[in-house]
Order: structure tokens, then C-alpha cells, then sequence
């Protein structure tokens, strides 16, 4: 009989460290959801980061590009534009009356005093081409 006491206390303190140590293994298994879950979590913040910054490069390349190529297509423009400029343009010394060497620039240019006809009067009194007198 007391043996079969010893027994059976043996019994009851083993089975309720048992449930001691099953409770701990609970909260660590709990323990460890938790941190699985916001691993999970912070993985799947992380992806949808990913993909938007994915998507954000991808719209600013295409932005670039939309970009670079009205730049190009005003250069284009601005160059075609400049050609025929030059093309149809006046030459650089329209509009100045003389050059160095004396005669008429251009069509349109005042031909030289000494070339103009006078009235009689005396050349030396001109100035700027008009009379002075």
C-alpha cells in the first residue's frame, strides 16, 4: 500500500509537469506563429513595395522615353526649321549700305555718295549722304 502511494504521487507530479511543459510548448508554438505571421506579413509589404516601385520605374521610363522623344522631334523641328531659315533668309550684311572695299552690299543698299549724281553743288558738303547745304 505504500508503494502504490509512492507510485501514484510519482504519477501526479509527472503528469502535472507534463502539462507544465505542454503549456510552455503551447505558448512557444503561439510565440512563433505570431512571429511567422508577421514575417508573412512584412514579406508580403515588402513584395507589394517591390511591385509598385517596379511599376513607378516602369512609368518613368516610358515617361523618358515620351519625353526624349518630343525633345528629339523639336529638334527636329527647330533644325528643319532653322534650315529653311538660312535657306530664304536675307545674306548677314543686308541692310548696311557699304562695305569695305566701298560698293553696294546689296541690291537694296544706297549706292556710295561719289557715285550719285550731283546738282551742281559741291560733293565735300554732304554728310551721311544727304546735303548739308
Amino acid at each position: 500500500a505504500r508503494e502504490l502511494k509512492a507510485v501514484r504521487k510519482e504519477r501526479d507530479l509527472l503528469a502535472a509537469r507534463l502539462e507544465g511543459v505542454e503549456a510552455e510548448l503551447e505558448r512557444e508554438r503561439g510565440l512563433q506563429r505570431r512571429e511567422l505571421r508577421r514575417k508573412a506579413k512584412e514579406a508580403q509589404e515588402a513584395a507589394d513595395e517591390l511591385a509598385a516601385a517596379r511599376d513607378t520605374i516602369r512609368d518613368l521610363k516610358m515617361q523618358v522615353r515620351q519625353l526624349t522623344e518630343e525633345l528629339e522631334g523639336g529638334s527636329r523641328r527647330l533644325s528643319s526649321a532653322d534650315r529653311i531659315r538660312a535657306t530664304y533668309s536675307r545674306p548677314a550684311d543686308y541692310g548696311r549700305p557699304y562695305s569695305s572695299s566701298g560698293r553696294s552690299a546689296s541690291r537694296g543698299a544706297i549706292p556710295p555718295a561719289s557715285s550719285r549724281p550731283t546738282s551742281g553743288r559741291a560733293q565735300a558738303t554732304t554728310s551721311r549722304g544727304r546735303d548739308t547745304s
